[in-house]
């Protein structure tokens, strides 16, 4: 699963983050969010950064692809 981040600056960088849905589905869990499927329909940047730091707390990797912008 992705999800997107953009950096909010002049220059803006725009990024897809890859995550394992499972290991994503426990992170949203252990955070008290049940409706995986609601938050991925609504999440901004900063649910996208607590996610990438999120998986580097517990070691887990994950890939960011800059994409066109």
């Amino acid at each position: 699963m992705y999800m997107e981040l953009v950096t909010w600056v002049e220059g803006s960088d725009v990024y897809q983050c890859w995550f394992n849905k499972k290991k994503l589905i426990k992170v949203l869990n252990s955070l008290g969010i049940s409706d995986w499927k609601a938050f991925l329909y609504n999440y901004q940047a900063d649910d996208t950064q607590l996610m990438m730091e999120e998986f580097e707390k517990r070691g887990w990797s994950y890939k960011k692809v800059s994409i066109p912008f």
